[in-house]
């Protein structure tokens, strides 16, 4: 779906595009979309998207709009957990997430702590989370939650089964914790 809609918004007159969508492009043409998660999300970005993107900390950056509604924007999270950031703010890599909205629905793409590709999808108050081995492609886990339903969990081993144990301790239906 990346493709669909990054050309999408590519072909559209109504979508108004800026300098960044067309430097994003660029690195996006170039290294594909793992390749361009990558490079934002490197401790120390080389690409000029990269660049700006780690400007904006805590903030996003509107690649392109729709009127004065965002359609893609990157989100900047600062260093990748809170142990990180703090002891070794040099190394740890960007939590930079690449955001596609439309009307309620919305397609977000970044890459975990580990350097996963990471996909979540809402629709209304429904919510898909797919994560994806970087070595394989293959699911690593699934998340999906209907409305105010608890989510429920399915994880993967590498060769795309499903992890038995991992699944009979964590999955399923996610309970609330015990205090």
């Amino acid at each position: 779906p990346f493709e669909e809609l990054l050309t999408t918004i590519l072909n559209s007159n109504k979508i108004e595009k800026n300098k960044h969508f067309y430097a994003f492009y660029e690195v996006y043409k170039r290294k594909g979309l793992n390749g361009t998660l990558r490079s934002l999300w490197q401790a120390n970005p080389t690409e000029n998207i990269a660049k700006t993107v780690s400007k904006h900390v805590q903030e996003s950056v509107v690649l392109a709009k729709s009127g004065n509604e965002p359609v893609l924007e990157l989100f900047n999270w600062g260093k990748h957990g809170f142990f990180n950031s703090i002891f070794d703010n040099k190394t740890a890599p960007n939590d930079v997430k690449l955001l596609f909205t439309k009307n309620k629905s919305s397609f977000e793409f970044y890459l975990d702590k580990k350097g996963d590709l990471t996909v979540s999808r809402n629709v209304g108050d429904d919510m898909f989370t797919t994560s994806y081995y970087s070595q394989t492609g293959t699911k690593k886990s699934e998340i999906v939650q209907y409305g105010n339903c608890k989510p429920e969990s399915t994880y993967y081993n590498k060769d795309g089964s499903k992890a038995f144990w991992k699944n009979f301790l964590f999955g399923g239906t996610q309970t609330e914790p015990i205090y």
